[in-house]
C-alpha cells in the first residue's frame, strides 16, 4: 500500500502496489473521476511527474504514462512552460470537434467490437440505453440528494452518514439503532450506489450502500471497489441478497407465468422493490 498524494482540498490520488491494476492505470482512472465529478476543473494543474511521483513513492516513468494516456484521450494537455492541465471543456469552440471526433471514434469501436462477438445491433441498443440510463439515474441522485453536491460538509462525530442504493433492510437497521441509541444521529442518502461510491471517496460519507454487478467477471461489488478506492482500507458487510422475480395476488388469479404476460393488456405491472 503507498501513501495518498492529495490533488485538491476533496480528492486524492492513492494506489495499491499489489491491485490487479496497473499503477499508471489507477492515477489515469482516479483522475478521470475526479474531473467527471467537478473536483478537478478544467484548467487547473495537475502535479508535475516528479511530485507526483515522489509522493506516492512510485517510479516517474509510471506517472508519466497515466499523464501520456490522459493526453491522447484528450482529457489534459502538456506544455513544457505551463505544465500538466485539465483541457477546456466541451463548450470551446476549439476543442469541440476533436472531442466530437474522439467521441465517434469511441463509439465506433465498441460498435465494432460488440458486433464482432456476435451481438445483434438491437442487443446492443437495448444494453446500451440500459446503461446510460442508469448512469443518468445516479448522476441526478447525486445531484438532487441534500448534502451530497458541493464541497465536503464535514458531519457531526455522533452522525453517521450513509449514501448510496437503498434498500428496506436499511430502513429497518436505522430504526434500531436510534431506539437503542437516540444519541445517534443517521443521515441517509438514495442516491444510487455510484453515487455513494463517488461520496465515499470524497469523504463525504461513512457508509455506501451498493449492489454493481461486473459483468466481465460476474462478480458483485469488489470490481468496482477495486477499480474506483484504489488503495483504500475498506470493510464490506453483505447486508442482503435478494431474490428477483414476480409478486401477485395470492393464489395468482390471473395465471402470471412469465414476463411474457406483463404485455396482456389486463395486466398492470409496477416495478419496484
Amino acid at each position: 500500500m503507498l501513501v495518498p498524494m492529495q490533488l485538491t482540498q476533496d480528492f486524492s490520488i492513492q494506489v495499491d502496489d499489489i491491485a490487479g491494476t496497473p499503477l499508471f492505470k489507477q492515477i489515469s482512472e482516479q483522475i478521470k473521476l475526479a474531473i467527471a465529478s467537478s473536483r478537478i476543473l478544467p484548467g487547473e494543474h495537475l502535479p508535475t511527474v516528479r511530485q507526483l511521483a515522489r509522493s506516492l513513492g512510485i517510479n516517474p516513468g509510471t506517472v508519466s504514462r497515466a499523464y501520456l494516456e490522459l493526453e491522447q484521450e484528450k482529457i489534459v494537455v502538456s506544455r513544457r512552460s505551463a505544465g500538466t492541465i485539465v483541457a477546456a471543456t466541451a463548450g470551446n469552440p476549439l476543442v469541440s470537434k476533436l472531442r466530437q471526433r474522439r467521441l465517434s471514434g469511441l463509439v465506433s469501436n465498441h460498435i465494432l467490437e460488440t458486433l464482432s462477438l456476435g451481438y445483434s445491433p438491437e442487443e446492443l441498443e437495448a444494453e446500451f440505453s440500459l446503461h446510460l440510463s442508469r448512469w443518468r439515474e445516479e448522476r441526478k441522485g447525486r445531484e438532487d440528494t441534500p448534502g451530497i453536491k458541493g464541497q465536503s460538509a464535514g458531519h457531526r462525530a455522533d452522525t453517521i452518514v450513509l449514501v448510496g442504493s437503498h434498500d428496506l433492510a436499511l430502513n429497518l437497521l436505522v430504526n434500531k439503532l436510534k431506539r437503542g441509541h437516540p444519541e445517534i444521529t443517521v443521515d441517509l442518502n438514495h442516491a444510487g450506489s455510484l453515487g455513494g461510491l463517488i461520496a465515499l471517496q470524497e469523504g463525504r460519507a461513512d457508509l455506501a450502500g451498493i449492489h454493481l454487478l461486473d459483468e466481465e467477471t460476474g462478480e458483485y461489488n469488489y470490481p468496482y471497489l477495486r477499480h474506483l478506492l484504489p488503495g483504500r482500507e475498506l470493510a464490506v458487510v453483505h447486508l442482503a441478497y435478494r431474490i428477483q422475480g414476480l409478486m401477485f395476488a395470492k393464489g395468482n388469479p390471473k395465471g402470471i407465468v412469465g414476463f411474457e404476460d406483463l404485455g396482456r393488456s389486463d395486466i398492470t405491472f409496477v416495478n419496484r422493490q
